[in-house]
């Protein structure tokens, strides 16, 4: 009998084992093997994410670059966005534009002095157009300056100052712009 009780419990240790212990293991090892995978899989997610959101602005980046091409040498014509363009440059400066003008201009057929850009053959058409702004000096200038760094590419190809009163001029001006011909 005193044999019995140590085989008894080595019997029911070894049973525990076999029934209770080596499938609880087996289980969490199963389970970290998930666990190590699961993560795996949310670094690549986050790497594919990250790649995802890099291309997003790229192409958001190609997008805004294509808009600015768009309109800094546009494929049709559109004088009443020119207009208001212009328009908006003269309202920063506090200048009053009148008597905008748009001329038909044909002959695209020689080089253009005061750009060098050849319109005849190069796939380019050009407009002339003319208008007529009021202000000091100094904020013509500055009208300038704004007109020189917008997107769109014009060449002022007339200017006329007339003295006005108070120190205000008359500024009488001949603008061509350019587009692609479609």
């Amino acid at each position: 009998m005193k044999f019995i009780y140590p085989i008894a419990a080595v019997g029911i240790a070894i049973a525990l084992f076999y029934l209770f212990i080596s499938p609880t293991y087996d289980a969490l090892n199963a389970d970290r093997a998930r666990v190590q995978t699961i993560s795996e899989l949310q670094d690549k997610s986050q790497t594919l994410i990250d790649l995802r959101d890099k291309r997003v602005l790229e192409r958001g980046v190609v997008a805004d670059e294509e808009e600015k091409l768009a309109k800094l040498l546009p494929d049709h014509v559109d004088n009443i966005r020119l207009q208001l363009d212009m328009s908006a440059i003269a309202a920063e400066h506090f200048m009053s534009q009148r008597n905008f003008v748009v001329q038909a201009s044909n002959d695209t057929s020689n080089l253009n002095s005061a750009s060098g850009i050849d319109t005849g053959n190069s796939g380019v058409e050009s407009l002339t157009f003319s208008y007529s702004l009021s202000g000091t000096y100094d904020t013509f200038r500055e009208y300038l300056k704004d007109l020189e760094s917008s997107l769109r590419i014009v060449d002022i190809e007339r200017l006329t100052i007339s003295p006005g009163e108070n120190g205000i001029y008359d500024y009488d001006i001949t603008v061509r712009t350019y587009w692609l011909k479609q």
